[in-house]
């Protein structure tokens, strides 16, 4: 049961950290593709992000949607106690369930792939993608275009 006490306070945590962190993508956009991304890359690219970002906001929403459906209490770390979001009720229960755990299954595929194609931007095709996502910043590695 303690398991679950953590699971659902990380889980809360994050969507806040989620929400700060589309509040300082909106202020700070991304940096530019490498030239000579493929417009498919871009599109595959932009559809991940977005997918992920999604996928981090339900997750969370959904769990506190069980609990409320569950008519669970809901505190998180053991600070605050989160309010139902819904009323009790054992379909919006077993539904939201459902969506959870397909946002796992979802989020797990799709990082994956993500973390894939960052590797090998930095392995494979040496460009710069994988360090412009590192908070530290500055690449000093040339980009594939300057690798002739």
């Amino acid at each position: 049961m303690e398991l679950f006490f953590w699971h659902k306070s990380f889980g809360i945590l994050l969507l806040g950290l989620v929400l700060l962190r589309i509040a300082w993508r909106l202020w700070r956009p991304r940096p530019p593709w490498p030239e000579l991304m493929p417009r498919w890359e871009r599109w595959a690219a932009r559809i991940s992000h977005a997918a992920l970002y999604a996928l981090m906001i339900v997750a969370p929403l959904s769990g506190w949607v069980i609990n409320s459906a569950a008519k669970f209490p809901f505190s998180v770390f053991g600070i605050w106690e989160l309010p139902a979001i819904v009323t009790p009720d054992k379909a919006i229960q077993h539904t939201a369930e459902t969506i959870h755990l397909g946002c796992f299954v979802l989020f797990a595929v799709t990082l994956s792939l993500h973390i894939i194609a960052s590797l090998r931007h930095h392995f494979v095709l040496r460009d710069n993608v994988l360090i412009s996502m590192l908070p530290i910043g500055g690449d000093n590695r040339p980009h594939r275009e300057e690798l002739g």
